[in-house]
């Protein structure tokens, strides 16, 4: 009954368990005294449909305005334990909405009852006035209780995401895209001012005009304020002579005029970065060394500032050409649906490749290319290593080979698709617009590839200069490890630099905070922008 197990909470209190305890307190901890009593807690007893957790802040992100809440059906002796793991919602305040079910079936709670945790959960938080690891439970009438509340412990610092400064910021434009994760401050102060200035530079002396953009470190992740419609016209008007028909040409003409662009404006740009631009780069990536000896800190941070100013430059070709491929493409699906989507040729496509539509006319065009490159990556973020490197430096360099496309699958798709379109669109005036358009969409395409697989070609000379600079200032005493070198900005690479135990920003230090987080340690928990603090 209740008082016999009161007194056993009592008398449990003089086992040698707790005198073990007792004596096991260092000195200099919290008095134990050896006659402690024991406060017993009697609690109702709720018979749940539904029990579980809720925290009222992100435990992995520190976001205030979450509430995680994991629930199991009846008692959640086997979730708080570990054993199981539950259902998760998510509630967000301060936005309109129902919390949001992100993992297992629902068979726990419902919107209403998880909505409801919810409130209470935030109830008591503001009571307590901080975040709160909360133990609850839903009975049959679908009464939320409160079970145990407690601080939560080992939170992370609070992230706000904002934007760190006026207009539009992006996430997946421009280098965006090929940084899938947050980056390594060296990279955003150094890599991509430098393939930013030079790419500009590149815009300038084929266009006319100059196009800066922000870019902006959130949180440690990439950010890119593309130019305001206010700052069109003296984007356009400001430029060289011929800067505005340039303009029109390579960025407009593209959607809805392929052949004109390719004559007046890409036509040329892809003559030049075949002839020179990407010549020039490999003659850069591929020069051997000056001599046998061990290059100095200057020279390792002159060959980078060489390497990213050449990828700046063969940026520029590739957003311009490469670019155009997706706007002629989209030429191309306005022609199939208008012609072709309920024709013959629509119904060529076999049932598994119709939902592709037009696409199927873009199949199989690659020839086999060489896997993988050794400069492949798999984020622009110089962090990251290399195929060549993960390979053990097996992997050989080879430009696309010249052997004809491959035979069968999307290949054979592809040419079964251009022939039915050809039959119906044959004795029409829509024919030839047909071909000019197929051509250009798919010569672009190619295009594409091909610029997107050379572009990292500087990143393996990159990522071994980075390791020399490491080398030199681990010996300075700059750093303790070569590759805590990421991790730093250009300031620790002045002679006068101290010791540097600690990236930007509050994450943790070096390799240790990389490998314990699974990802690059964050550039900065505020916005910063060019290295400066908003």
């Amino acid at each position: 009954d209740l008082p016999a197990a009161v007194h056993r909470c009592f008398d449990s209190a003089s086992t040698e368990r707790i005198r073990a305890y007792q004596l096991s307190v260092p000195g200099d901890g919290p008095a134990v005294p050896p006659d402690s009593g024991m406060a017993v807690l009697v609690q109702q007893m709720v018979v749940p449909v539904a029990a579980g957790v809720a925290f009222t802040a992100n435990p992995l992100t520190g976001a205030r305005d979450e509430t995680l809440i994991s629930a199991v059906p009846g008692l959640a002796e086997n979730l708080v334990s570990g054993v199981a793991t539950g259902e998760e919602w998510v509630a967000r305040s301060g936005l309109p909405g129902l919390p949001r079910l992100t993992r297992g079936n629902g068979s726990a709670l419902t919107e209403q009852s998880a909505t409801a945790v919810a409130a209470a959960a935030s109830a008591v938080a503001l009571h307590f006035g901080c975040p709160q690891d909360i133990e609850w439970a839903v009975d049959h009438a679908g009464k939320v209780h409160i079970l145990q509340a407690r601080p939560m412990t080992a939170l992370p610092d609070a992230v706000r995401w904002e934007a760190p400064g006026k207009g539009a910021w992006l996430r997946n434009f421009r280098m965006g895209e090929w940084l899938p994760e947050a980056v390594t401050p060296l990279f955003m102060y150094w890599a991509i001012p430098r393939i930013d200035a030079a790419y500009n530079e590149a815009v300038y002396a084929s266009a006319g005009i100059k196009v800066p953009m922000g870019h902006a470190a959130v949180n440690g992740w990439y950010y890119v304020a593309p130019p305001t419609p206010r700052s069109l016209p003296h984007l356009l008007f400001g430029g060289k002579r011929g800067s505005l028909p340039y303009f029109f040409n390579s960025v407009v003409r593209p959607m809805f005029d392929p052949a004109g662009a390719d004559r007046t404006v890409l036509g040329a740009l892809e003559h030049e970065w075949r002839t020179d631009c990407l010549p020039a780069y490999r003659k850069l990536v591929d020069a051997p060394p000056a001599d046998e000896a061990t290059p100095s800190l200057d020279e390792l941070r002159h060959t980078v500032e060489k390497v990213l100013e050449a990828a700046g430059a063969y940026l520029w070709y590739f957003a311009a050409t490469g670019g155009a491929a997706w706007k002629m493409e989209a030429v191309l699906a306005a022609f199939w649906r208008r012609h072709l989507a309920g024709t013959a040729a629509g119904r060529a496509v076999s049932a598994s490749e119709r939902n592709a539509g037009y696409q199927v006319l873009l199949g199989g065009l690659a020839p086999v290319l060489p896997a993988p490159a050794p400069h492949a990556v798999y984020s622009l973020d110089w962090y990251h290593p290399t195929a060549g490197e993960q390979a053990g430096g097996q992997v050989r360099r080879d430009t696309l080979p010249a052997s004809p496309p491959p035979t069968g699958g999307p290949a054979d798709s592809r040419r079964q698709a251009e022939s039915a379109c050809r039959n119906v669109l044959k004795g029409t005036r829509h024919l030839h617009r047909f071909e000019t358009l197929l051509g250009f969409a798919q010569h672009y395409a190619l295009l594409r590839e091909e610029q997107a697989r050379d572009f990292t070609l500087g990143w393996p000379l990159l990522r071994r200069c980075l390791t020399a600079i490491g080398e030199h200032l681990r010996d300075a005493g700059v750093i303790a490890a070569p590759d805590d070198v990421y991790f730093l900005t250009l300031e620790a690479f002045e002679p006068d630099a101290g010791p540097q135990h600690a990236v930007v920003g509050p994450a943790p230090s070096g390799m240790a905070a990389a490998e314990e987080a699974g990802r690059p340690a964050r550039a900065g928990s505020s916005a910063t922008i060019a290295g400066q603090h908003l």
